[in-house]
């Protein structure tokens, strides 16, 4: 614990004293020492401050005075600090207090992640108070380095919102459209039935696993990279997850499509590709993300009794979310295959892939198919990571990100190297069930006047909803635009994206 005791002050003020002997603020005037905090900023245009230690929390009150409406995070060592801290000054009072929130090293990520949004925030700045850093030298090392590894998540954010933004809220918009104007039908698998759940990923070891879906009694659910494999060798396929947002999505689905088989569709997926699948028949799902236009609509339409079920995706990858669904629609038997994430010197996917037919069919005698495969990722460095396998920084984060998730759901691994096969066992799990989320159109129609409204007066909750539609429009003027005309040009783009609902 940094604290071992409480002093008092010249002035009368009671003061914390670290485990050092030394006193947090002077022993003659804490107050002044509070004043003196924040004098520095003076001239700051920053939103959002972090600051390391609590402390009596004089000196964050001083700040609040100064600066009313920013955001403030202040992390204490631990929760025994904390504890200690408000048994005699009461800081969890300061919680209480207009954007203001308590952190421990443990959950200051998370904390921070959730809490640091820079296009509604603004600058960032780090304020620790000297007497805490001096007495927790070690602590404050691991804080600089939480804080950078949450900047850095935060980059990657940002960046993945600039560049799929705009797509993202169109597809969102439309597809909610479609749901209103259509009867979508959707079936539930009975896990009862099947005696397990087969992910299928689109990786190149999926070739020595063929025949071994050939005779699976299992439920297969198709990634939908890998859907076009299976159906060229006639596998049943029960399901397809797709989650990609993209215009090239629908190459895999160029195939003829059996309409038995259940699409579960991100509601950022493509529209084309939903379309397809509802006018042969399929079933349809509709899942979300964290999109915060796809959590605003959950939250609308809870109002109706229909939700919006959640699907975790990890770092981005649809693997995780077919699993996820496989999981939460009660199978505890699992298998997972093609999930290699590397490519291997001669192939990238799986034989009938889409991408594997694109590269084959441009080969030549000077510019052969491995080149092509290879040079398809050259997008990002190739890293060999054992002999004639190579991997991207993308796809050492989603088999990080999957391993995460199995850690996190308490699964048991286990692996056959003949086959390639991944086996999981996970225990009982309490989920909440799966929705069936399917509005009629004056439901829709009530939620675009609702929301059309919100963005036209600009509240809080609409201007969230569309902070990645913003941050892609801020990419691609060239030009620096204000928070204003990001809202608005965002507001304007929405109403263009639903001015046809119904025609």
């Amino acid at each position: 614990m940094s604290y071992e005791s409480i002093s008092v002050a010249k002035d009368g003020t009671n003061i914390p004293i670290f485990s050092s002997g030394q006193a947090m603020y002077s022993k003659y005037a804490p107050l002044r020492d509070a004043e003196k905090f924040v004098e520095t900023e003076e001239n700051n245009q920053s939103g959002f401050y972090l600051v390391c230690g609590i402390g009596s929390g004089i000196h964050i009150q001083s700040l609040r005075k100064k600066f009313p409406d920013v955001k403030i995070v202040a992390v204490e060592f631990s929760t025994k600090d904390i504890d200690f801290l408000d048994k005699h000054f009461k800081i969890k009072n300061l919680a209480n207090i207009h954007s203001f929130q308590i952190a421990t090293i443990e959950n200051l990520k998370k904390i921070f992640l959730s809490t640091y949004n820079p296009i509604l925030d603004g600058d960032f700045k780090f304020l620790p108070l000297r007497s805490w850093v001096n007495n927790n030298n070690k602590e404050f090392e691991v804080i600089k380095e939480t804080i950078q590894q949450g900047l850095d998540e935060i980059a990657s954010d940002i960046s993945t919102q600039a560049h799929f933004g705009k797509i993202w809220h169109r597809n969102i918009l439309q597809n909610l459209i479609f749901l209103g104007n259509n009867d979508i039908k959707t079936k539930l698998p009975k896990t009862e039935n099947f005696q397990g759940a087969v992910i299928v990923a689109p990786g190149p070891s999926i070739n020595q696993s063929i025949e071994y879906l050939e005779k699976s009694n299992k439920y297969i659910i198709a990634t939908d990279t890998a859907l076009p494999i299976l159906l060229k060798r006639k596998i049943p396929i029960h399901a397809v997850v797709t989650i990609d947002a993209q215009i090239v999505s629908r190459q895999h689905f160029l195939c003829k499509i059996p309409k038995d088989i259940l699409l579960i569709a991100d509601l950022c997926a493509n529209p084309a590709t939903v379309k397809k699948f509802h006018n042969i028949g399929a079933s349809i799902l509709f899942v979300r993300n964290n999109h915060p236009l796809c959590n605003l609509i959950n939250e609308y339409f809870s109002n109706f009794n229909l939700n919006l079920s959640f699907l975790y995706s990890g770092a981005g990858t649809v693997t995780i979310s077919a699993l996820d669904f496989a999981i939460k629609t009660g199978f505890t038997n699992i298998e997972i295959l093609g999930a290699d994430f590397s490519y291997l010197k001669t192939c990238a996917y799986g034989k009938g892939s889409y991408f594997e037919d694109r590269f084959d069919n441009k080969s030549n005698r000077l510019d052969s198919s491995e080149k092509k495969n290879l040079d398809l990722f050259f997008r990002q460095p190739l890293k060999e990571i054992e002999k004639d396998t190579f991997a991207t920084n993308n796809l050492i984060a989603y088999k990080k990100s999957l391993e995460e998730y199995i850690f996190q759901m308490k699964g048991i691994f286990t692996s056959n190297s003949n086959n390639k096969i991944n086996s999981y066992t996970f225990q009982k799990t309490k989920f909440e069930p799966f929705y069936i989320f399917n509005p009629n159109k004056q439901q829709v129609d009530s939620f675009f006047s609702w929301y059309i409204d919100g963005l036209e007066k600009h509240t809080d909750w609409a201007k969230v909803s569309i902070l990645p539609l913003m941050a892609w429009n801020n990419k691609k003027n060239s030009k620096k635009m204000s928070f204003f005309s990001l809202v608005k040009l965002a507001y304007y783009q929405t109403v263009g994206y639903t001015s046809k609902h119904g025609k």
